[in-house]
């Protein structure tokens, strides 16, 4: 018997390239499966505050000194071809890696620049799904499209910092360093599709939000061994995951969502 799971994408069309297609739905699924982790332990978290500040003055002294850690600003993050100190606290981020726009919805910063696989007006940015994380940024900027960055539009944006992919945006290494301060993604030495507690850990330690990336990635674990309980009754049964388009469906392969597969056990 085989299962299938339908992806829909608003409003988007043909005429993309299959892989960047496939990594945009893979990059859908898990926005989705954080808007699941915030939903499902807002409660929980709220408790665990509320005991934090109710627990012994040694428990409540050593949250605040791991919270000054985290603060801590300069600092040194992992960067391709070499670490990069960081003087300030990041308030205006620009993402020149299309493939990096999820990773950055779950932190807390006021001003946000991204670069999108695909033309704005085809995007997903307004969905039922992405909204609530787009919105709640104090300003949301779209600096490139269909995987490209605008040069001009960054430029206009003014990002105090930028994050960007060594492969993805090699070509224009020179100008984003004019631009802005630019913290390399190793694209070689990690991967984005299928190595995301590496992006989410980077991105929080350039954003001094340590904890914030290590509290998802558990959340996110411990998302995902629930799942594989609940599913441990179809083994044996596989499992399909396909693009709802205008006009077209596409069938998701396996490898592009390693993450559902290997981390909810299907086949």
């Amino acid at each position: 018997m085989r299962m299938v799971i339908i992806i829909e994408l608003f409003g988007s069309r043909g005429g993309r390239r299959g892989n960047m297609r496939r990594k945009w739905t893979g990059m859908l699924v898990w926005i989705m499966m954080i808007m699941l982790v915030a939903a499902c332990s807002s409660d929980q978290e709220a408790q665990k505050q509320n005991d934090t500040t109710m627990g012994s003055g040694g428990t409540s002294g050593q949250a605040k000194e791991a919270a000054k850690k985290d603060d801590a600003f300069p600092r040194k993050v992992e960067s391709a071809g070499g670490s990069v100190t960081i003087e300030k606290r990041p308030q205006k981020v620009a993402l020149a890696s299309w493939q990096l726009v999820e990773m950055i919805m779950p932190y807390d910063l006021p001003s946000v620049g991204v670069t999108l696989p695909f033309a704005a007006a085809n995007s997903v940015l307004e969905s039922e799904q992405l909204k609530p994380y787009v919105s709640k940024f104090k300003e949301f900027k779209i600096v490139g499209e269909g995987t490209k960055v605008n040069l001009e539009a960054l430029l206009s944006f003014g990002p105090d910092l930028i994050i960007a992919g060594s492969k993805t945006n090699e070509a224009i290494k020179q100008q984003l360093e004019q631009i802005a301060q630019t913290v390399w993604l190793d694209e070689e030495a990690i991967n984005t599709r299928t190595e995301w507690p590496k992006v989410v850990k980077l991105i929080g330690s350039v954003l001094g939000q340590e904890k914030n990336g290590e509290q998802l990635i558990a959340k996110m674990e411990d998302i995902q061994k629930a799942g594989k309980q609940k599913l441990a009754p179809k083994q044996g049964e596989s499992v399909l995951f396909v693009q709802v388009r205008e006009k077209a469906v596409y069938v998701m392969q396996p490898n592009t969502l390693l993450q559902y597969y290997n981390g909810l056990g299907l086949t």
